[in-house]
């Protein structure tokens, strides 16, 4: 699974890695969770193409890297994949 979520003041990074561990766990799935580029000391689009990036990297090394292909992307900015 690839995840790709904004950024907030309310929430960091650190505090989701416990729902993507209950993720990982129930599905049985290697979650990836993407950092990327903020502006604005990096200006759009840096951080989407950071997170289309590391999807590539996932869709053509997955089977090798984590012994299975990529299932499925989620999270806000993986909606940019679909205007590619």
């Amino acid at each position: 699974m690839h995840y790709t979520r904004s950024r907030s003041y309310l929430i960091s990074s650190l505090s989701q890695d416990p729902l993507l561990k209950s993720i990982s766990n129930a599905a049985n799935l290697a979650v990836v969770s993407v950092g990327y580029r903020l502006a604005p000391e990096y200006p759009f689009p840096a951080g989407p193409e950071d997170c289309f990036d590391a999807a590539e990297y996932l869709v053509d090394n997955s089977s090798t890297v984590f012994g299975a292909p990529l299932k499925f992307m989620g999270g806000e900015l993986s909606l940019i994949f679909l205007h590619q």
